[in-house]
């Protein structure tokens, strides 16, 4: 256990946009030990449709990085929906919105998320986006990412992870009690795929909402893969796998969801 630091310190300041680089070496436990995370497969893409012409857009000549950034969440977007189609399973672009911490509500960025009946499994982001959520560039020395780094994670993206559990913990109750998620972002002009795999507890969740004294870090595992796209194999690419993978976890988690109470029925006089 470690102690919370963020224990007593005002709602406004608990903002992730201002968490320093001491408050995330806290929070967090990056385990440098390599990981994989699950790929998915035996799936082909037999109507490549408007995926086709997003990877051609993606290809194109030097587009703007933002504009590749647009293209790949549209991309991966499409992947998990039509992965989750395939498999007959609900798929909604959204999980994660929000992080909770000392009884304040904070918006948590992301382009496209994953959540497969019901379950938050994951979310796509970038550094400029991030940026945008850090409200105290200008007056404060709070710790932002370079996404070059290979032990250090932005507080945004913990806040992610987090956030996507707490989703999780709403519906499911998994083994030994502990909630997995994903953050991905690219790096390199869109060349490579981070994925950050965090294991939250929920009492570390429940530790950073009620303000406790102690709490239990995130362990994060980091992994780094080329994105590659043929439409002409799309389903051998490492991406393609990787959302299958992602889609693959919701499915099994659905056997941990909790029973649903039902509402009892009103009486009419």
């Amino acid at each position: 256990m470690h102690l919370n630091p963020f224990y007593q310190r005002p709602y406004k300041l608990s903002n992730p946009g201002l968490w320093s680089r001491e408050d995330c070496d806290t929070v967090v436990e990056v385990d440098p030990s390599p990981h994989v995370c699950r790929r998915g497969c035996g799936l082909s893409i037999s109507d490549h449709g408007a995926l086709e012409q997003l990877v051609e857009f993606f290809y194109e000549d030097a587009p703007k990085t933002e504009t590749k950034v647009r293209l790949l969440s549209a991309i991966i977007g499409g992947y998990a929906r039509y992965i989750s189609r395939t498999k007959g399973v609900e798929f909604v672009n959204c999980g994660g919105s929000e992080f909770e911490i000392n009884g304040a509500v904070f918006g948590v960025p992301y382009h496209t998320s994953c959540t497969v009946s019901d379950i938050p499994i994951y979310q796509f982001t970038d550094r400029p986006l991030r940026l945008q959520y850090h409200p105290g560039l200008k007056i404060r020395d709070n710790y932002i990412l370079d996404d070059d780094s290979t032990t250090d994670i932005d507080p945004l993206d913990i806040a992610g992870l987090i956030s996507l559990a707490d989703g999780q913990a709403s519906v499911i109750h998994p083994q030994n009690d502990v909630y997995k998620t994903h953050v991905m972002y690219p790096i390199d002009d869109c060349k490579k795929l981070v994925i950050l795999t965090g294991f939250v507890t929920s009492t570390m969740s429940t530790a950073l909402k009620k303000g406790l004294q102690t709490l239990e870090p995130i362990i994060i595992h980091r992994e780094v893969i080329e994105i590659s796209i043929d439409m002409t194999s799309a389903e051998n690419s490492e991406l393609f796998k990787l959302i299958a993978g992602f889609v693959d976890e919701g499915i099994e988690l659905t056997q941990h969801k909790r029973p649903r109470i039902p509402r009892p029925l009103r009486r009419h006089s």
